[in-house]
Parts: C-alpha cells; sequence; structure tokens
C-alpha cells in the first residue's frame, strides 16, 4: 500500500503538502481490507516510478510495442507480483468510414495528449487542437477499424503481456452494436 495514504486512516481533518496537496481530508472508517492504490502511466519511466509504490498499474494500450515497454518498465521496478488493467480505446463499426468518422467526432481532442494537454484550459481550448489531429495521429492512440480479426488480434496480443484485466472503451456513439459485437467475437468466457 502506499505510505502517504495510511496517515489518513484514523485523522481528522488532516492536510499534507508534497507532490499533492490535501486539505480536511478524513477517512470515516477503516476498510477491512487496505485498498489498492494504483498508479497511472503510460511512460516507461513512469510505470518503473510506479512499481516502487503502487499496488498495481492503470496504463493504456493502442502501440503493442509501447505498452510491453510501459508494462515491462512497472516489473521490472517493484511491480512483478503486482496486477496491470490495460485502457483500450477503440473505434469500431460495421463500416469502415463509421468507425472512422465516430473516431474523428468523439476522440481527436482526448487524443491530443503530450504536455499539449498540460496547457489547455478551457473545453474550447481542446476543441481548437483538436482541429489540427489527423487520421493517422489518431490511429496511433486508437485502434480504428470495421474488421473485428484486426480488433480481436489486437487484444489477444495485450493479452500475451498477462495483465490482471483489458478494458475495453469503444469512443464511437454506437455502444450497443459495439457491446452485441463484442460478446460475439471478442469476449471468451472462462
Amino acid at each position: 500500500m502506499c505510505r502517504d495514504f495510511p496517515c489518513f486512516i484514523g485523522w481528522r481533518d488532516r492536510d499534507a503538502s508534497g507532490r499533492v496537496t490535501v486539505v480536511e481530508a478524513k477517512l470515516s472508517t477503516r476498510p477491512q481490507r487496505p485498498i489498492p492504490l494504483f498508479g497511472g502511466a503510460v511512460t516507461p519511466a513512469t510505470a518503473a516510478f510506479c512499481g516502487r509504490w503502487a499496488d498495481g498499474l492503470l496504463t493504456t494500450g493502442c502501440n503493442i510495442d509501447d505498452l510491453r515497454q510501459v508494462v515491462g518498465a512497472f516489473r521490472d521496478n517493484g511491480g512483478e507480483d503486482k496486477p496491470v488493467d490495460i485502457q483500450h480505446a477503440l473505434s469500431w463499426a460495421a463500416d469502415e468510414e463509421i468507425a472512422i468518422r465516430e473516431a474523428l467526432d468523439q476522440w481527436r481532442a482526448p487524443s491530443v495528449g503530450g504536455d499539449a494537454a498540460w496547457d489547455l484550459r478551457q473545453p474550447q481550448d481542446f476543441d481548437a487542437v483538436a482541429r489540427t489531429m489527423t487520421l493517422d495521429h489518431l490511429r496511433k492512440c486508437i485502434a480504428i477499424s470495421s474488421d473485428v480479426g484486426k480488433h480481436r488480434a489486437h487484444i489477444e496480443a495485450m493479452a500475451e503481456l498477462k495483465p490482471a484485466a483489458i478494458h475495453l472503451h469503444c469512443v464511437g456513439r454506437n455502444q450497443r452494436a459495439f457491446i452485441n459485437m463484442a460478446a460475439k467475437h471478442l469476449v471468451t468466457t472462462a
């Protein structure tokens, strides 16, 4: 468990400062089991840092080679026996053009990423930057295809990293169609 979190157990109106400033934090009751504290990382350097203190890793997966480096850095730096959860953003539709259109409409702003995202303050700032995102850039951030086999192959490649869970996030508005397709073609039951 994270070293900083237990200091709040049993205290009232606790303040702390450092990497994160906490003002008047309260924990009214203790859980029967300690709550795991996961670290979020999308770079090997941050994943290595998380491996030293986090109870698990939350990361995103599109480029399998980048994902392999992130998971490896976490496991090589103290996270070898800790769970890894992968959030996999994708755009699927029965028609390729619709899958592309949904990705462009729904995921341009979140794909900004990097240092630029830290400097954007208002939703309209994200919208302005998002207009510069190309389909090629977007394909580096999420899997876009009408081909179920491509999505399944990508998920299987992520599964080879032995994560505790892979969370599929269809970015399009066609959620019912995606869920029906995923139930038939992507999700396996044990």
